[in-house]
């Protein structure tokens, strides 16, 4: 019984180590953090298995312990990846915490005071905890319409919280001098269900890999470089998104939309002074200066050149003005010439209301264009409402 067991460890060891390989190579090409933290939770599930299938020939309990904290501290490695890939802050000293206790409750229990059943729950409990935190993550990150994406991961997560669950309540019955028979069963559900467990997130990490990498390439798609706003093609996107809204039946006080159209001043000048490396820096500050005194849901977006577009949801025309007023009186100043002198810069703005006569959101662009150019026509530096 005990050759089979460690038969059964070995196999399962030999399953897992090409997901653990194959993370290891993703991580090399990307040295992604949560690639990396993917990686080390797999390899300690191999080494872990190779470790319990050691401890059955060697019938030292030093190797349990070493097993039992490594294929629990895999899944701590597992729920931190999936916190980095979501950008969520990373618990390594909580996780770092927990597995000193259950180091500590393992090596008394092992060593001090033996008892099977106390090491069996103090495992379980371990890793029910670290699935059950990454369970939570994925939740909170769910997206019905990715569910052929975000699906491995959510029901690999929740097999090991219930799988160590139920382990972890049946071993509070064990005894602590325990039989054989029963000592060969608890270790074979660790043995198959971990591995196992870990095999089936392989698969999910890398299909949310995949899912986070389209997403990155959709957003690239959409940014501009320069600006780091909406360009052209997703800002109209998001126009055409937000106008069908309009129209919807019941919008009710929705039902408002507002646009501002904005043009660096004298744009021209600025490349022709100071170079175009310098009026790359005075898009770049346009585009930081956006995103630093909007709201959530406005969307700025770099129309092209030196023009912007703001579209501001849920916003009437009186609202959006005084928005535009605040821009452009705050001091903007993108950086210092050879001589230390700031250089600062102004704009011009065009603002206007979806109407219910126009058609689509070009009615309403063109109407902020022609709003921007009176501004200039009247001297820059100033907000047109119409």
């Amino acid at each position: 019984m005990r050759v089979e067991l460690s038969w059964l460890v070995l196999f399962s060891a030999v399953i897992v180590l090409p997901g653990a390989l194959g993370m290891g190579a993703l991580w090399i090409r990307t040295r992604s953090a949560h690639l990396l933290s993917w990686f080390l939770g797999l390899a300690c599930t191999v080494v872990g298995c190779v470790a319990l299938a050691v401890r059955d020939w060697t019938h030292s309990e030093a190797f349990a312990v070493l097993a039992n904290l490594l294929m629990s501290g895999a899944f701590l490695f597992y729920w931190q990846g999936v916190r980095q890939l979501y950008g969520r802050k990373s618990l390594w000293l909580l996780g770092t915490a927990v597995m000193g206790w259950a180091a500590f409750g393992l090596i008394w229990f092992t060593a001090v005071q033996p008892h099977v059943g106390a090491r069996i729950v103090i495992v379980s409990a371990v890793t029910a905890l670290f699935g059950l935190g990454m369970l939570r993550t994925l939740v909170q990150h769910f997206r019905r319409s990715r569910w052929h994406e975000q699906g491995l991961a959510l029901t690999g997560a929740l097999v090991v919280v219930v799988g160590m669950g139920v382990r972890s309540v049946l071993s509070l019955s064990v005894p602590a001098e325990i039989d054989n028979l029963s000592v060969l069963a608890l270790q074979t559900a660790l043995a198959v269900l971990i591995p196992l467990s870990s095999v089936w997130l392989a698969y999910g990490f890398a299909t949310l890999h995949a899912s986070q990498l389209v997403l990155k390439l959709q957003a690239l798609n959409r940014t501009d470089g320069l600006s780091g706003l909406l360009n052209r093609a997703g800002g109209e996107r998001q126009l055409a998104r937000l106008f069908d809204r309009l129209n919807r039946p019941g919008a009710g006080a929705a039902a408002e939309l507002s646009v501002m159209m904005l043009d660096i001043d004298h744009f021209k000048r600025i490349n022709d002074t100071h170079g175009h490396a310098v009026g790359d820096e005075a898009i770049r500050f346009v585009g930081q200066h956006l995103l630093d005194h909007l709201r959530p849901n406005d969307s700025a977006i770099r129309f092209g050149g030196e023009e912007f577009v703001v579209v501001m949801p849920h916003t009437n025309s009186l609202q959006a003005h005084d928005a535009a007023q605040r821009l452009r009186s705050t001091p903007m100043v993108y950086g210092r010439d050879a001589q230390g002198k700031a250089l600062t810069l102004t704009v011009s703005v065009g603002v206007t209301q979806c109407r219910p006569e126009d058609a689509s959101w070009r009615d309403t662009l063109i109407r902020a264009d022609g709003l921007l150019y009176d501004a200039k026509r009247l001297g820059r530096d100033r907000v047109v409402l119409g």
